[in-house]
């Protein structure tokens, strides 16, 4: 049995569409729709390596908010994949896949 009609009754009680156009004001009743927060945990990856101590973990990053058109998105849950952490070791930059740090 999913669970997932039990949630959206718990919530539904605090969404509020004051803030939305009218157009999805009309039926945002049926989505998640809160405030953003101003403030999210995110992991921040500072040298190059693959040594895990070089991800910090920050309990107050700020959470940029949404321009026009955007959205912001609470993620539950993320993934490490294998190729994140060849992207850590500096082992995709032939491939175009090097950022700029810290990100």
């Amino acid at each position: 049995r999913s669970r997932f009609p039990d949630r959206l009754t718990s919530v539904a009680q605090t969404l509020t569409t004051a803030h939305l156009p009218l157009p999805i004001a009309s039926f945002a009743h049926a989505y998640f729709i809160m405030a953003a927060p101003s403030s999210c945990k995110a992991a921040v990856y500072e040298q190059p390596g693959a040594d895990p101590s070089n991800v910090r973990v920050v309990g107050n990053a700020p959470v940029a908010p949404a321009g026009p058109g955007q959205v912001v998105l609470k993620a539950e849950y993320a993934a490490f994949n294998p190729i994140d952490g060849m992207v850590m070791a500096g082992n995709m930059k032939a491939a175009g896949w090097a950022l700029p740090l810290p990100f």
